[in-house]
């Protein structure tokens, strides 16, 4: 028998725990950003130890309900328990529905502090069925009409839209799901017909309290990865599907402008998978495997009164905690890392969370403190768009070089056939006030310029491929008047040149594939006037099929890496004489981009060949180890593009133009959590050149970057001045006490949430220093002593 208390609430449990376990054991880490949002726990109401919260409804900022269930027993002892709080959860009454202990309260839909509906389901028919209450729970009755009455039926839902309209659903009965509507606050209940229900499939189920509501709409999913959909309040439903049939769709909310989210389980190997969609689920943006925020979702609820904000929580071991979502599930940030089971919202300030009581009766719930109404990015940066660039239509952007502030060089491509050679480019030297359009003349119709490294408004060195003898490195010292092919590089019939990369005016690296047995690397320090290839031995092997990517490579100073085909990141730190490399992802992976800060803070990206499924991988030491991969798009962006921003300790901006994952978005804690610049706007390349200037492509325009990240995490991280700083106690309540042996009367104390938002800045004149602390919201956040541009860094706790 299928339709039981375990294949419903607890099976949802289960099924996220087996595979964040999978993760768990594997090793993958998830880091998260404290912001002003947090929780303050309170009392539930009830005195038994690790009574857990099932189902929670929020009323008002004054009402709220919530059903139990038993966290130490889990699905094996069900319970007819529920709590209610009318004062804003001050205190919290617990009371029962009926006499059977045992029954199984699927959820309570409430209207006010008095009247709610609640679903029953026990071992007789007396508590079988929607039971229903106007004194606060003080007694219950059981509505009269003979619903969920067959031997296969189980009750999963009950919703109210008002004090007359409501629906509730149960598992399927003779093939279609068992639904019924009300117009009568439940006097008369009446089934809806099969003609306005899709069939159920073979072996398809619902979850207890696997639903949601938003005005008239009403969802449900299924086991068979499906979502049901009424918008007339349950009296007639369509069916999509987010996932497949081996997904067990367990968690779902929708906003007022039809965004949504749904999760699910996938039973063959226990991945998480989230979908999303804009218009209420009648289309999806793609399933795929990824935490929210690194959060395994018990619950996810929309934000009423927002336009897309979302808050998800989750119970199971390192991917506990809660995270919100204000771009409508594209990018999360996590609250904190305590266990929450199940969520809602009243509105932007007001919402519960709940949780399991200790032996002593404390906890059980939370509050929510803050207010998720306020902007993505509380910073002013934006893009301004410029569309005096190119001469020619269906033009997007393949390479970007911004050298400084003044001078920007790219390579357009033909977006309408973008496999079309091409060997235009463009160049600025005003700073985009006006753009020279060019080409490499006098080439043939087959060739095809990658990229472009700019030394200055006139010097530029480029890469081309075609035929032999036109193939290699081309250099001008005219803006592009100009072009001479240098020395004969890359003439194997097998060469292939992806990327030219130059330090200085002497100094360049030349980049290709694989020719005669390992990858065809040359170097020069004559400005390319002679090349000389890298020899064999100074080289890694090439695996079997592996190859690189045109214009994926990354260089920090001397330092120079390039990703594979094969899942490995190749690294030079003598400008490209000698290479080691690094495996920050399997084989089955390309790395698609990489992107290393002076301090060696270092992103790679990658894309599964299988799924297409996009992860990231970490580093802290300029690539020598990696963090454990996680299927991950950054900030939500499926990346076209990844830059460090010079001049800052560990920020990184991702540009995307993928449909639905398209915009850009800025880490400035070295990838561990990711803000969006904006969104829904196509962004091919990005590059900086400093914390104020940096360029993205578009398609027929680019974007000029408006802001600074000055304000966030700037200079150069110094292990000395970290030594010399100390910070006690650590963790705090009140304040921090900071004192310093080598700072000067200029250093300044800076306090970061983990989103990278700067909280509070104060001098450090003298060697110690008080910092207040005590109002701000628990969690971790990043101590910056900054002195003479350098910045000593420390993790420290507000509990």
């Amino acid at each position: 028998m299928a339709n039981f208390y375990y294949t419903s609430y607890k099976q949802k449990i289960l099924l996220a725990s087996l595979f964040f376990l999978l993760l768990y054991l594997s090793g993958i880490q998830v880091s998260w950003g404290q912001g002003q949002e947090s929780w303050t726990e309170q009392k539930s109401g009830f005195t038994v130890a690790s009574r857990g919260i099932a189902a929670l409804d929020a009323v008002n900022e004054n009402v709220a309900w919530a059903v139990a269930y038993n966290g130490t027993t889990g699905s094996t002892t069900s319970l007819n328990e529920f709590t209610r709080t009318t004062n804003g959860g001050t205190t919290w009454v617990k009371g029962t529905i009926g006499t059977e202990p045992n029954a199984v309260i699927s959820n309570i839909s409430a209207l006010s502090a008095t009247e709610a509906w609640a679903g029953l389901w026990g071992a007789t028919a007396t508590h079988k069925g929607i039971f229903h209450t106007t004194d606060g729970g003080v007694t219950w009755t059981k509505q009269a009409t003979a619903l969920y009455a067959g031997s296969s039926s189980y009750i999963n839902w009950v919703s109210f839209l008002d004090a007359n309209q409501g629906a509730t659903g149960g598992d399927p009965v003779n093939g279609f799901f068992e639904v019924y509507t009300t117009v009568n606050g439940g006097q008369t209940w009446t089934l809806v017909p099969t003609a306005n229900m899709p069939a159920a499939l073979t072996e398809e189920y619902g979850l207890t309290d696997n639903f949601t509501r938003n005005g008239s709409n009403l969802w449900f999913g299924t086991t068979k990865g499906r979502l049901f959909r009424s918008t007339d309040n349950g009296l007639t439903w369509t069916v999509s599907a987010p996932f497949n049939e081996n997904v067990t769709l367990t968690r779902m909310a929708f906003a007022d402008n039809g965004s949504g989210i749904v999760a699910g389980v996938d039973r063959t190997n226990n991945n998480l998978m989230v979908n999303r969609t804009t218009n209420k689920g009648t289309d999806w943006t793609g399933a795929r495997a990824q935490t929210l925020g690194g959060v395994s979702p018990n619950d996810i609820a929309y934000v009423p009164g927002t336009i897309s904000t979302f808050v998800a929580v989750g119970s199971f071991s390192t991917f506990k905690g809660s995270s919100y979502s204000r771009d409508g599930g594209v990018s999360w940030t996590l609250i904190d890392q305590e266990t929450h089971l199940d969520v809602d919202f009243v509105n932007a300030t007001t919402g519960w969370s709940g949780a399991f009581t200790r032996a002593n009766g404390d906890g059980g719930m939370f509050k929510f403190s803050g207010n998720l109404a306020q902007t993505v990015s509380g910073n002013p940066l934006n893009w301004t768009e410029k569309t005096n660039v190119f001469t020619t239509t269906n033009r997007g952007v393949r390479s970007l070089n911004v050298l400084n502030d003044n001078v920007v060089w790219a390579v357009p491509y033909n977006s309408t056939t973008p496999n079309t050679p091409m060997v235009e480019f463009v160049r600025t030297a005003d700073g985009g006030a006006t753009w020279v359009n060019g080409s490499l003349a006098g080439l043939p119709a087959n060739a095809a310029l990658s990229n472009i490294s700019a030394v200055s408004a006139l010097e530029a060195f480029a890469t081309v491929n075609a035929d032999a003898g036109i193939r290699g490195i081309y250099h001008t010292t005219n803006g592009g008047q100009s072009w001479v092919r240098q020395s004969a590089t890359f003439a194997n019939a097998s060469s292939y040149v992806n990327s030219v990369t130059f330090s200085s005016a002497t100094n360049g690296v030349a980049l290709g594939d694989p020719a005669d047995g390992y990858f065809e690397v040359y170097t020069t320090t004559t400005g390319g006037q002679t090349w000389t290839r890298v020899p064999q031995n100074n080289l890694p092997a090439v695996l079997a099929n592996e190859y690189s990517l045109t214009n994926n490579f990354s260089r920090n100073g001397n330092t120079v890496w390039f990703g594979t085909t094969s899942g490995r990141v190749f690294k030079s730190t003598n400008n490209g004489l000698n290479w080691t490399v690094s495996a920050p992802f399997a084989t089955n992976v390309s790395t698609t981009n990489t992107a290393f800060a002076d301090n060696g803070t270092g992103i790679a990206l990658g894309v599964e060949n299988e799924t297409n499924y996009m992860l990231i991988s970490r580093t802290t030491d300029g690539g020598a180890t990696w963090s454990t991969p996680e299927y991950q798009a950054p900030g939500g962006i499926s990346a076209n593009a990844l830059v460090y921003v010079p001049g800052t300790t560990s920020t990184f901006v991702v540009s995307g133009s993928r449909l639905g994952w398209n915009g850009t978005a800025y880490t400035t804690n070295g990838g561990l959590t990711w803000t969006l610049l904006d969104q829904a706007v196509q962004h091919l390349e990005v590059a900086f050149s400093s914390p104020t200037n940096g360029w993205s492509g578009g398609f027929n325009k680019l974007f000029k970057f408006s802001g600074s990240f000055a304000g966030s995490l700037t200079g150069l991280r110094d292990e000395q001045l970290a030594n010399a700083v100390q910070v006690y106690p650590n963790p705090a309540t009140k304040e921090f006490s900071i004192t310093s042996t080598s700072t000067t009367r200029n250093a300044l104390v800076r306090l970061y949430n983990m989103n990278g938002q700067l909280i509070l800045e104060q001098p450090l004149p003298t060697a110690s220093k008080k910092l207040q602390v005590g109002h701000l919201p628990k969690g971790m956040y990043i101590l910056h002593v900054i002195d003479q541009k350098k910045v000593g860094q420390q993790r420290v706790l507000i509990q």
